[in-house]
């Protein structure tokens, strides 16, 4: 079965300014996907993850919603976080679930307020990180200039992992091919720049590249999470979440080059909320004994409290015993779920 292992693991959480399409990207990926039947909208107030009676009155992401998906052999659990100022705090609670932070820009508006803050607090705790340029068939783009943008904003480890071509109607892998024309760009030039960048997070590679080698596809595949984390690769992929363009390659992405939760750098968490108490040393390893962290609690009016757990190390059942910050009694774990919006 898929994501039985840490290594067959992905934890995405999308961030971005409102109305950038997070919410309409994860849609189209559960679609894709055949989780749902239906591609999902916001606007009908048909969304899995915008599911509240105030969601789908303002049409917009007001908490952070979890799914997941099998793709690739892996299991994918992607975390929709809201954009609006006014909601930040679920935001950047939603990223203490996830091992890859994924910006979401809209094509037409650009890099926005809120985008620029939760980029900065993505860096402050260490996550590696993806960009989606979305609505990439909208009318009077600059894209071009867009990237340009992107490079300025958030640095020249920024570079296309696909191109948009024909109008925006599809896209153009640049990872594993240096052939083809894109509506903005160089595919040859994006190919050469991506590998290069992934190149230089390995010493050997880099040596015999230098050299003169040739670097087999298999062996980049398998360093580009780790080229992720290093900060050296930031993979720029463009879509159009509505009209369903680029969000298989987005899936495969994910599935097969972002780094899963054994590779990510360990972050730093204490005993107790605020970052007050002492600092825990975990390993992504079921073996160990069980470490969580909460980043989400709700009341379900049928259920009780609900508390959305990242498991950081070991492994949990309904029987597990667990001490929450200083706690001297233990509590049993009871009924688990995994979620779907």
């Amino acid at each position: 079965m898929p994501g039985s292992k840490s290594a067959d693991i992905r934890n995405i959480v999308l961030i971005g300014h409102g109305g950038s399409g997070k919410t309409s990207l994860a849609e189209a990926v559960f679609h894709a996907a055949k989780v749902t039947g239906r591609l999902g909208s916001v606007d009908d107030g048909t969304s899995m993850l915008d599911y509240s009676d105030i969601e789908k009155e303002r049409k917009h992401s007001v908490d952070p919603a979890v799914a997941h998906f099998e793709h690739a052999g892996k299991t994918i659990n992607i975390i929709d976080a809201p954009g609006y100022p006014d909601f930040i705090g679920g935001a950047i609670c939603s990223m203490a679930g996830a091992d890859v932070a994924v910006l979401v820009i809209s094509a037409s508006a650009g890099i926005e307020v809120n985008t620029r803050r939760l980029h900065k607090v993505a860096l402050e705790l260490g996550l590696p990180l993806a960009i989606v340029v979305n609505r990439i068939d909208a009318d009077n783009l600059d894209l071009a200039g867009l990237m340009e943008q992107i490079e300025e904003s958030f640095g020249h480890a920024c570079k296309p992992m696909d191109l948009p071509a024909d109008g925006g109607k599809a896209v153009i892998d640049c990872f594993t091919t240096d052939v083809g024309s894109a509506d903005v760009g160089d595919v040859a030039d994006a190919h050469t720049q991506l590998i290069e960048n992934i190149i230089e997070s390995d010493e050997e590679m880099m040596e015999a590249y230098l050299g003169g080698e040739e670097i087999p596809p298999d062996k980049l595949a398998a360093a580009f999470g780790q080229a992720m984390v290093e900060g050296a690769v930031i993979p720029v992929l463009f879509t159009s979440a509505r009209s369903e363009v680029g969000i298989t390659q987005f899936m495969d992405a994910m599935a097969k080059f972002f780094p899963a939760p054994n590779v990510v750098k360990q972050r730093p968490i204490t005993s107790r909320p605020g970052g007050d108490g002492d600092a825990v040393e975990f390993e992504a390893d079921p073996a160990k004994p069980f470490i969580g962290q909460a980043f989400k609690i709700a009341t379900d009016p049928f259920v009780g409290k609900l508390a959305w757990i990242r498991i950081l190390q070991g492994t949990v059942t309904p029987d597990t015993i667990y001490l929450l910050g200083d706690e001297k009694k233990g509590s049993k774990v009871g009924h688990l779920f995994k979620v779907m919006g």
